[in-house]
């Protein structure tokens, strides 16, 4: 699902500098600053690679690319598997705005069981303020759309490669995504800049 990058990244940018206190587990917030790197700093990279390529980008850059990201993101959900097999989901509370946030893209970036397994777990911090809705969106979307079933809230897209334009995946009763939305707090998809 690599055509879906470009929202994770816009969402890990937009929150990248926050005015935060103090996190209950310093050392952790401090070890989730690198894994955010790992996890983004190689996907900022890909979208360099893909703009200087105008979309096309020879095969044998992409496998090697992703053979090494891949690997990337194998060792990062090891280590938030083994972080929430201790901690539970880390919410804000714990390691701060930004740490939270890199579990929630680390996840993102899991296989498809890891996905599954850790959504109750978002969607209880969610509920309890430790966590954003839009995260719980995006990973309610995310397994929904690799079990091949309807996205529910509009956060999974593709750039139409010829107009650039959003091309919005199936969504289960789209007259009623936006009443879905404010229900977990989130704007109309046509105000949405995530």
């Amino acid at each position: 699902m690599r055509f879906l990058i470009c929202v994770l990244v816009f969402c890990a940018a937009s929150g990248a500098v926050s005015a935060q206190a103090e996190p209950a587990n310093p050392e952790l917030a401090a070890e989730l600053v690198v894994i955010h790197s790992l996890d983004q700093d190689g996907r900022m990279e890909w979208m360099r690679i893909r703009k200087e390529h105008d979309g096309r980008v020879p095969h044998a850059v992409h496998e090697e690319f992703w053979s090494v990201q891949n690997k990337l993101d194998e060792a990062n959900t090891a280590r938030i598997a083994a972080i929430i097999a201790e901690h539970g989901w880390p919410g804000r509370s714990m390691v701060g705005e930004d740490g939270a946030r890199t579990v929630f893209l680390v996840v993102q970036h899991a296989p498809l069981e890891r996905q599954e397994e850790y959504l109750p777990l978002l969607e209880a911090a969610v509920a309890s303020g430790e966590a954003e809705a839009w995260q719980l969106a995006m990973l309610t979307d995310r397994v929904l759309v690799r079990n091949d079933l309807p996205q529910r809230y509009g956060s999974q897209y593709r750039n139409d490669p010829e107009t650039g334009e959003r091309v919005y995946l199936p969504m289960e009763d789209p007259d009623g995504l936006d009443a879905r939305r404010a229900a977990i707090g989130l704007p109309p998809l046509d105000d949405d800049s995530h």
